[in-house]
C-alpha cells in the first residue's frame, strides 16, 4: 500500500524533499489513511505536516467527537492540528448553495488559510479511486465533455491527492493492518444526497457486473487525460487565433465557430466560459450547445447561464460577459376573466423576467391574453414555449402575475402537486434567476410559470369550451 502510493506521488511529482504539507483530517477512514501514510513518509521526504480539521456545525455532538478524535490523533504523532469552525447551514443560505456545496467551499477556504499561515507548499486531501469513479459517473449523468470525463486531477495548483491510486477497500484494509481506528459521518448514509446514492447503489451494481469496475473507470480517465493534453493544446492554439477580448467581454465570430468540428467548438466555448469563473461545476452540455446555437440565430439573442454569465449574438459575433443584477422589483398584476373580456387593451408588460425553457433573461416582455371559443376540429393545443392555452371554466376569476413564493405549487396530474421550488431545482434554473421568474397564480396555486411549465389543473381537453390564450410577444 505505502509503496504503491510512494510510486504514485513520484509519478505525479506531488512532493519534494523538505516540503511543508497541510493535511485535511476529518477523522473518517480516507483522511485518517492519508494522514498515517504521510506520517510514515515524513522522515524519508523530510516533510513538515500540519493537520486541519473543519467542524461544519451540522452534526452537534457527533461533530464534536470527530473534532476531538482528529486532535488526539494529530497529537499522538506530534503533528500540529488547527480546528476551523463554520456554521455551514447559515453559509449555505448566505452563499445561496446547498449545504454540501457550502461545506466543500468552507473546507477549502480553511485549508488555504492554513497553508498561507504555515507557508506550506501544498494541501493534501484524501480523494481515492471510488471518489474518482463516482465523480465521473455523476458528471456523465448531468452531461459533460471530455474534460469532465477526466475526473478529479491528481494535482492542481496547491492541491495534491496521493490516494487516487487506491480504492476504498484498500484504505480500509490498510487501516485494519495498522490497527488504526477512525470515525464515521452519519450524513454519509443520508440518501437525500446524490453522491450517497451513487456510492450506496450505483457503484455496487457496477461491481456486480465486474468487480474491477471502479479501477477500469479510473484507468479510462487516465487514458483520456493523455488524449486531452494533446486536444487541449490544439484547442488552445485555435482559441488564441479566433477569440478576442473587447473590454470585459470575450467574442468569437459565429461563422468561425460553426466552421469548427463539434467537439472543438464545444471546447472553445468551454474555455471562454472558464475565463469568467473559477469552477465549471454547474456548466453542462446543454449550456455549451445553447451557446453554439446562437451562431445561427438573429442578432440580439441572449442566454443567461450560471455564474452570472451572459452569451449574446451581436452582429455576427458571439459575446460572453458577466453582469451584476440588483434584487428584482416586486411584481403584482391582478387580472380577471371579466377584465380580459371587457378590456380593449389585452396586452401586459412584464419586466425583469427569466424564461426557463429558453434559458434567457428579458428586461421587458410583452404578453397578450385573449379568450376565445374552443373548436376541437380546427384548433390544436400549442406545444411551444411562447403560447399556452388554459380552460377558462377551470380557472378562478381572480389571478395575479407575481414573483414565486415559498408555498407555491402546481398540479402535475391525478391531483398530485409539486412545489415550484422543486421545479426550479429539477430544471436547474440558475439560483440568481429563481427570484426573477414570474408566475400566474390563484392564491398558492400556480397556473403558469411564464416561459415555462403550466399546471395540469386547467389543461384543455375534449370538454373545453372557452380558452384563455397567453402569448409571449
Amino acid at each position: 500500500m505505502i509503496s504503491k502510493i510512494k510510486k504514485y506521488i513520484s509519478e505525479k511529482n506531488m512532493l519534494e524533499y523538505g516540503d511543508s504539507v497541510v493535511v485535511g483530517l476529518s477523522g473518517g477512514a480516507d483522511s485518517v489513511c492519508l494522514f498515517r501514510i504521510l506520517v510514515s513518509l515524513r522522515e524519508e521526504y523530510g516533510l513538515l505536516l500540519y493537520a486541519v480539521h473543519v467542524n461544519h456545525g451540522i452534526r452537534g455532538g457527533e461533530a464534536e467527537c470527530d473534532e476531538h478524535f482528529s486532535e488526539s490523533l494529530a497529537e499522538k504523532y506530534d503533528v500540529p492540528c488547527t480546528v476551523y469552525r463554520y456554521d455551514v447551514p447559515s453559509l449555505s443560505r448566505e452563499w445561496k448553495m446547498t449545504e454540501e456545496e457550502a461545506g466543500r467551499r468552507a473546507r477549502y477556504e480553511a485549508f488555504e488559510a492554513e497553508r498561507e499561515r504555515r507557508g506550506a507548499a501544498c494541501i493534501a486531501v484524501a480523494h481515492h479511486k471510488n471518489d474518482q469513479a463516482e465523480t465521473i459517473l455523476f458528471r456523465m449523468c448531468r452531461g459533460t465533455g471530455i474534460k469532465g470525463m477526466i475526473g478529479i486531477p491528481s494535482k492542481r495548483d496547491n492541491i495534491i491527492r496521493p490516494l487516487l491510486c487506491v480504492d476504498r477497500k484498500g484504505i480500509e484494509s490498510y487501516l485494519y493492518s495498522v490497527g488504526q481506528y477512525y470515525v464515521s459521518d452519519s450524513t454519509n448514509d443520508n440518501e437525500i444526497y446524490d453522491r450517497n446514492r451513487m456510492r450506496k447503489f450505483i457503484i455496487p451494481e457496477l461491481e456486480k457486473i465486474n468487480p474491477s469496475a471502479v479501477s477500469h473507470i479510473c484507468a479510462m480517465s487516465e487514458k483520456l487525460l493523455e488524449i486531452y493534453d494533446w486536444y487541449d493544446g490544439e484547442c488552445g492554439r485555435l482559441y488564441s487565433e479566433l477569440v478576442s477580448r473587447e473590454g470585459n467581454a470575450l467574442q468569437i465570430s459565429g461563422k468561425d465557430l460553426t466552421g469548427l468540428k463539434g467537439a472543438v467548438a464545444s471546447e472553445i466555448v468551454r474555455k471562454m466560459i472558464g475565463n469568467f469563473t473559477e469552477s465549471l461545476k454547474d456548466i453542462e452540455n446543454r449550456h455549451i450547445e445553447a451557446i453554439r446555437g446562437l451562431a445561427v440565430m438573429q442578432s440580439g439573442k441572449r442566454l443567461h447561464l450560471p455564474y452570472s454569465i451572459v452569451a449574446e449574438k451581436q452582429y455576427g459575433n458571439i459575446r460572453l460577459y458577466t453582469e451584476c443584477m440588483e434584487e428584482p422589483e416586486n411584481i403584482e398584476i391582478a387580472i380577471s376573466l371579466d377584465k380580459i373580456i371587457n378590456s380593449r387593451n389585452r396586452e401586459w408588460i412584464l419586466r425583469d423576467i427569466y424564461l426557463p425553457e429558453d434559458m434567457r433573461y428579458e428586461e421587458e416582455l410583452k404578453i397578450r391574453i385573449v379568450i376565445k371559443k374552443y373548436n376541437r376540429e380546427m384548433d390544436i393545443v400549442p406545444k411551444n414555449s411562447c403560447t399556452k392555452w388554459f380552460d377558462c371554466d377551470k380557472m378562478k376569476d381572480k389571478m395575479v402575475f407575481r414573483r414565486p413564493r415559498d408555498n407555491d405549487y402546481y398540479y402535475i396530474g391525478d391531483g398530485r402537486r409539486k412545489k415550484v421550488s422543486r421545479y426550479m431545482i429539477d430544471e436547474k434554473i440558475p439560483r440568481r434567476y429563481r427570484n426573477r421568474l414570474i408566475v400566474l397564480a390563484a392564491g398558492d396555486n400556480v397556473l403558469y410559470i411564464v416561459g415555462g411549465r403550466t399546471g395540469s389543473g386547467c389543461y384543455v381537453d375534449e370538454n373545453s369550451k372557452n380558452i384563455l390564450s397567453i402569448d409571449i410577444l
